[in-house]
């Protein structure tokens, strides 16, 4: 090996620490400059991007957004069936589910329909998961479908519809009612949730009804100058108004025969609940009742029990006697 010449080596050592020391020197007073370049990429979710509402992999999407069960009578049992189309979309490769919940039952100002009177049913054509057939919408979180391993990337739309009804409580009070139905679909690994609300309205109509439990009253033979035995009959009163009502009798006729005979409505009686008597009017109906606050909205019929008798005069002429009466409930002006 050939022996390094120790002034060459000197001088070789020299030139690079020159170099170097030369670079750091250039860096260190140099001016800087600098581009940014910027790299993005976006993974689409099957399907239409612009429906992508929870960021990449997840689209949910519900139509209508509203719903409106229209105006039903408060005997009416239940709305019609409203139809809402849900249609999802993943590619996150993971399992997901759809629920649906209440927000708040509905209600009106003064009012509310109790949880657990709405109501949904499902169908789908193309779901492979396990899809629930039907249930009630409450504040908790109902799972009524779970997707299949197939489905934890869509190739398609998975498409369920969903129609939702109220049922209406017996004697529910008047009003415009409405409430927000929660419905989400959500990645079961906690990737991501996609949460839609569907507005719910309806009207409940106002209602009184008077019915008898008998509309005929026979107080049979007699001879002038006597007292009919008493005859009762009872009225059941409801009412679904929140406002005062009152109930009224009147007659068309006084107790009249075909040939014009009379029995003055003076003497045809009646007394109510042992509280309230007096002669039955032709001319103008009397009101022998008025709502307390609590019955503004019955919950169960108020039973007003009516006695009726004739006092037949002395010498009154022989004949079968007969009339109408009318009995009325209305609502009153505040």
């Amino acid at each position: 090996m050939e022996k390094m010449n120790p002034s060459k080596y000197a001088l070789s050592i020299f030139i690079i620490s020159c170099a170097v020391l030369a670079l750091m020197s250039y860096d260190s007073c140099a001016d800087e400059y600098s581009q940014p370049i910027g790299a993005t990429v976006t993974v689409l979710g099957a399907g239409d991007p612009a429906a992508l509402e929870t960021g990449y992999g997840m689209s949910f999407l519900v139509s209508p957004d509203s719903i409106y069960f229209g105006t039903v009578a408060p005997d009416a049992g239940s709305t019609s069936s409203e139809e809402v189309s849900l249609s999802c979309e993943t590619n996150y490769n993971h399992p997901w589910e759809l629920y649906i919940r209440l927000d708040d039952p509905l209600n009106s100002n003064t009012s509310v329909i109790p949880l657990g009177y709405v109501r949904w049913q499902a169908y789908s054509d193309n779901a492979a998961g396990h899809l629930v057939s039907d249930g009630y919408i409450d504040r908790v979180s109902t799972v009524f479908y779970t997707s299949s391993i197939d489905e934890y990337i869509t190739t398609q739309p998975v498409d369920i519809t969903l129609y939702i009804n109220v049922n209406i409580p017996e004697n529910q009070a008047a009003g415009s009612y409405s409430a927000a139905a929660e419905v989400g679909m959500r990645d079961k690994m906690g990737s991501a949730t996609s949460v839609n609300r569907i507005q719910m309205s309806l009207d409940i109509s106002p209602k009184l009804t008077l019915s008898l439990s008998t509309s005929e009253i026979d107080f049979g033979d007699l001879r002038a100058g006597t007292t009919t035995e008493t005859k009762n009959v009872t009225f059941y009163c409801s009412s679904n108004t929140d406002t005062p009502w009152s109930v009224s009798i009147e007659s068309v006729s006084e107790l009249a025969t075909s040939t014009a005979y009379v029995i003055p409505n003076s003497n045809f009686r009646w007394s109510v609940n042992e509280t309230g008597y007096g002669s039955i009017m032709r001319t103008y109906p009397v009101t022998f009742y008025h709502a307390g606050a609590s019955e503004y909205v019955t919950s169960e019929p108020v039973e007003l029990n009516m006695s009726f008798y004739v006092a037949i005069p002395e010498k009154q002429p022989s004949g079968a006697y007969s009339t109408t009466l009318i009995v009325t409930i209305t609502e009153d002006s505040p």
